[in-house]
């Protein structure tokens, strides 16, 4: 949880560069302001914060946010947007929305989050980085070559960070196994002519 002024850190992302990371970072940096509890990136939007080449659809963010939550970020700027409302919506005064999800408030993984600096003075909570490696796996095993994709840009981006050790013990669980993450993690691997 970051203890800056929501209000400034919506004005500074608002003078942000349209459809930039550091944009996205600093609404991220806001809205954990605004809800006074850490919110932990994951999904597609982590991946870009690593590589820069990611086009996310939204920014997931993991927290316990409910109705009261949500009607304070609405309070904020936000609007409800999407099939359900599953979506918060925010326009920047540029005219560019970012779409924002909370899927779950429990954070998948066996790590802890890393904290990300924002300039100026702000800073993000991520996923793990072999962490989100691993998700990214296992999301594809459904066949997504758009996540897929993001696995091999994740490892091209970050290749020397990766623990490849740990994550090839963890695709050997039951869980992963039956999902068939060690071949997505061996396809990663050789897409990257690590094999």
């Amino acid at each position: 949880m970051t203890d800056r002024d929501p209000q400034l850190l919506f004005e500074l992302a608002a003078r942000s560069k349209s459809d930039t990371t550091e944009r996205y970072l600093l609404l991220i940096a806001a809205i954990d302001a605004v809800l006074e509890t850490d919110v932990v990136l994951v999904g597609g939007s982590a991946v870009n914060v690593h590589t820069g080449t990611y086009n996310p659809t939204d920014i997931d963010l993991v927290a316990t946010v409910g109705i009261a939550e949500r009607e304070e970020l609405v309070d904020w700027g936000f609007s409800w947007a999407g099939v359900g409302n599953r979506h918060l919506s925010y326009e920047f005064p540029d005219g560019e929305i970012a779409l924002v999800e909370f899927p779950s408030s429990t954070l998948d993984g066996t790590r802890l989050p890393e904290w990300r600096e924002v300039p100026p003075d702000a800073g993000v909570w991520m996923i793990a980085l072999d962490d989100l490696m691993m998700d990214r796996l296992q999301q594809a095993t459904d066949g997504s070559p758009v996540t897929f994709e993001a696995a091999v840009s994740l490892a091209r981006a970050m290749s020397d960070s990766i623990d490849w050790e740990s994550l090839e013990e963890e695709a050997l669980s039951p869980g992963n196994r039956a999902l068939g993450v060690e071949e997505y993690l061996t396809a990663v691997r050789a897409a990257v002519d690590w094999v």
